[in-house]
């Protein structure tokens, strides 16, 4: 019996004792002893000692944060000569600062100046040509204007009287039609001719003073928009896509 309780007082005290390895660190040890980490494991008297800074084994499914300061997510549209300010020691922005260069970084860049537009030569124009050209288009607006109305005055002196809606309906719109026409046509070659007749007077100012030479050859500057116009418009009518594009 004596032998049997020995026995068990020897197992106990064993079982109440603190392993060796994780009490306290050798005594002549001069490197810097980590904290251990203790995990119990169940069903054993062990425990595993972890250093700091080793991973554990199911480290791989924690959620980590990316720790690369140059790759993150951009937050701010704010220039980075602000952030490195206040890095540097510099105060602080205000709130109202921030905003301001928020505002103007998300602003767009100014468009670029117009190109100014090149003065076209009158050199080559007669005069006498566009005062003709005037007194045409003058005329023509004049027998447009006196066509207008008296087709006011026939429309009115003869109202319609058809019974039926839609023949009425027709009727008025095409009264309405010619009306127009007229008055648009009358409008047009008025201003036509007011324009060519105050070219006509500046050529001639400016021959009179000696800067322009009616008899020099003329170089229109919009022949070439106005003849590949013509061609892309003959191909349109033609069914040639190919021409249409220009191609």
């Amino acid at each position: 019996m004596s032998c049997l309780a020995l026995a068990v007082l020897s197992a106990a005290s064993a079982f109440l004792s603190p392993p060796l390895h994780a009490t306290h660190p050798p005594p002549h040890s001069s490197a810097p002893h980590p904290s251990p980490c203790r995990l119990p494991l169940p069903g054993r008297r062990c425990s595993v000692v972890a250093r700091e800074g080793e991973p554990l084994r199911d480290d791989e499914l924690k959620v980590r944060f990316a720790r690369d300061v140059g790759g993150g997510t951009k937050s701010s549209f704010r220039p980075a000569d602000a952030a490195a300010a206040r890095r540097e020691g510099a105060p602080p922005p205000s709130q109202n600062e921030l905003l301001l260069a928020e505002i103007r970084a998300l602003q767009p860049e100014p468009l670029p100046p117009p190109p100014k537009k090149a003065p076209v030569d009158l050199n080559g124009i007669n005069p006498l040509s566009l005062v003709l050209g005037a007194a045409t288009y003058g005329t023509f607006s004049f027998f447009a204007w006196q066509f207008t109305l008296a087709a006011a005055e026939f429309f009115a002196e003869h109202p319609m009287d058809s019974a039926f809606y839609v023949v009425a309906r027709l009727s008025s719109l095409a009264r309405v039609v010619v009306v127009g026409l007229g008055a648009l046509g009358s409008g047009v070659t008025a201003i036509a001719g007011a324009g060519q007749l105050a070219l006509a007077v500046q050529v001639a100012i400016g021959i009179a003073k000696g800067e322009l030479d009616p008899k020099a050859e003329r170089v229109d500057p919009y022949g070439g928009r106005k003849k590949g116009e013509i061609e892309k418009f003959i191909g349109f009518m033609q069914g040639n896509k190919e021409r249409d594009l220009g191609l």
